[in-house]
């Protein structure tokens, strides 16, 4: 327990490099609380699209999980850096408290949201939860850390085969971010997968629901109550295995959950931006959330395509913007190529 508590908070300091690459995506003059959650839910969506960009084409060429770590990790330092000095530029962050904003009833929201979304970050942390697919995702990733293969041996045995036996998982390389984050913390990818990494995509989450709350409420009693609620419903949705409290609360470090518990929410906080403001800046995040939900899984791949499109139709036919037609299909091209390549390879293994 005491290496995850040292590895957890060497996570947490790595998401200072995240929320600086973020700001690279943060276009506001006066950056706030909601602001910064912004920019570190972003560059967590950015530095995964860059991951998916890379370790695609790395992997179908058999190249050594070597090259992608540390080509990765230099890609993610001139973000972090970019970002960096972009905040530096500004002098933008503003972090001031409006007292009068929180009224008895907002601090009391407050302290009750709080202590919901810890407890459950908290049960991540203490607890552990098993599922059949860390079978085959953390045997690749493992695969990766020890012998440098990606995606190429037989999750079953560990034998090396040389060939794709999953082509699915080429096209959503999730296992080879619990690989590079493991080697960066030094433990294993297992740890990492079931104890550090789910509690800061659970923070995540209602970092977005906050995002949401932002922009759907103007009274902080509003906003809190509704992050409120969201943590109080989620507790108790867990009908099937299919319900959004079991892929945030039992099992969101699997590709599928984040895609459900984080991607999809966060659609729907740049689809209420858009229909509200109609900003080129929000067009062109959904390109880099939508490929970092192809990094994650194939349901990533699908949902975020059909969501975009069937939104980027409405938007473009209601309000008549014609000229949104090319945002709209950048939007989904990272959903057209992972497809593309996996119809193009899935014969060839």
């Amino acid at each position: 327990m005491g290496q995850a508590v040292f590895s957890f908070l060497g996570y947490l300091v790595l998401q200072f490099f995240v929320l600086f690459a973020g700001m690279n995506m943060v276009r506001e003059e006066r950056i706030g609380f909601s602001g910064l959650l912004k920019s570190w839910v972003m560059g967590q969506m950015l530095l995964f699209a860059l991951l998916q960009v890379m370790a695609v084409p790395m992997i179908l060429l058999k190249w050594e999980f070597s090259v992608l770590f540390w080509s990765y990790l230099g890609a993610c330092a001139v973000l972090s850096g970019s970002g960096l000095m972009r905040l530096a530029k500004r002098k933008m962050v503003s972090l001031k408290m409006d007292r009068q904003a929180f009224s008895v009833l907002a601090v009391l929201l407050l302290v009750l949201a709080a202590g919901l979304i810890l407890w459950q970050a908290g049960t991540y942390f203490f607890g552990i939860h098993l599922d059949e697919d860390d079978a085959r995702w953390l045997a690749q990733a493992n695969d990766a850390l020890e012998y440098g293969h990606m995606m190429t041996c037989d999750h079953d045995t560990g034998e090396y085969l040389g060939v794709f036996p999953v082509v699915k998982d080429v096209t959503s390389p999730w296992p080879m971010m619990f690989a590079v984050c493991s080697r960066i913390l030094r433990i294993r990818a297992s740890v990492f997968a079931h104890t550090i990494y789910p509690p800061a995509a659970l923070l995540t989450m209602y970092a977005v629901y906050w995002l949401m709350a932002s922009e759907l409420f103007e009274k902080t009693e509003a906003r809190l109550a509704f992050l409120f609620f969201a943590a109080l419903i989620n507790l108790f949705l867990g009908i099937t295995v299919f319900t959004q409290q079991t892929f945030s609360l039992v099992r969101i470090w699997q590709g599928k959950a984040t895609v459900a518990a984080i991607v999809i929410p966060l659609l729907l906080w740049l689809f209420i931006r858009i229909n509200k403001q109609d900003e080129n800046r929000d067009w062109f995040s959904l390109p880099v959330v939508c490929c970092a939900a192809c990094l994650m899984s194939g349901m990533g791949i699908s949902i975020t395509a059909v969501m975009t499109a069937v939104y980027g139709g409405y938007h473009i036919i209601a309000y008549r913007h014609w000229k949104r037609i090319l945002h709209a299909v950048l939007a989904v091209l990272p959903s057209v190529v992972s497809l593309a390549v996996y119809l193009i390879f899935r014969p060839l293994f």
